[in-house]
């Protein structure tokens, strides 16, 4: 069997992968995950039902796509949770991060609305639940 890196369409679904890793949020996929989760399954059935390895074009394009997700998912960093109540100052830090100026009114409705938010979108990290807050009010 050849190397996966000596075949074109593996190489082209690491092309496509490492291109799309930036919209990946604007895909049916969502994330990260389960573009991983979805295309390992694709792979296995492709394998199972057809009897494919990989060096056929599918599979071998599709472990190209999941190797640039992987790659890209190792190098994202690792937000943590804040081991504290949420403070004006946490929004003034996201705030600064992503170079916007808020008041210590907004910061403070921005806090009280967090809950309903991080409900809405509870895979979200508190930092981004935070940053579309102050992208909402600004």
């Amino acid at each position: 069997m050849k190397k996966l890196e000596n075949n074109p369409h593996y190489m082209e679904g690491l092309y496509v992968g490492r291109r799309l890793v930036g919209n990946i949020g604007s895909t049916t996929y969502g994330t990260l995950d389960v573009a991983i989760l979805k295309k390992e399954e694709l792979v296995a059935d492709l394998k199972e039902k057809f009897g494919w390895d990989e060096e056929h074009k599918e599979v071998a394009h599709n472990l190209g796509l999941i190797k640039a997700f992987k790659d890209a998912l190792a190098l994202q960093p690792v937000v943590e949770e804040p081991t504290h109540n949420l403070t004006v100052q946490d929004v003034y830090d996201v705030a600064g991060e992503i170079g916007k100026t808020v008041t210590e009114e907004q910061a403070e409705q921005i806090l009280d609305e967090y809950l309903s938010a991080q409900e809405s979108d509870p895979g979200a990290t508190w930092n981004l639940v935070i940053e579309h807050l102050i992208h909402g009010l600004i």
